[in-house]
């Protein structure tokens, strides 16, 4: 039995059943729904996606950073990448400001 629900759900994600999931770490099925049931419903809270994106959003930004950085230092190819992390960026918001992203979509931004 393991006191590690995230073991748990790794195993769910990597295709195994409740049922298989329960027999492997040596628990009820119904623990291991539970564990299940417990991850959905913090993924589906508002504060862990905000969070999620957050995070998500500080990763992008850094990365754009230092490719723009070795662009405008005249690194062959950088200029390049960072024309792909915009690309990237573009359809999700995650380059837009703040105002704008709400604007488009007509939702007020979570900040």
């Amino acid at each position: 039995m393991t006191d590690d629900p995230e073991a748990i759900l790794d195993a769910l994600a990597a295709g195994l059943t409740i049922d298989k999931a329960a027999k492997r770490f040596d628990m009820p099925a119904a623990e291991v729904r539970k564990i299940l049931h417990d991850e959905i419903e913090r993924c589906l809270s508002g504060e862990a996606m905000r969070e999620a994106w957050t995070r998500a959003d500080r990763r992008l930004a850094a990365i754009e950073l230092k490719f723009y950085n070795r662009a405008m230092e005249g690194e062959p190819g950088s200029f390049r990448q960072y024309q792909e992390l915009e690309l990237i960026a573009y359809p999700s918001g995650w380059n837009d400001d703040r105002e704008d992203r709400s604007n488009r979509s007509g939702v007020a931004c979570c900040t």
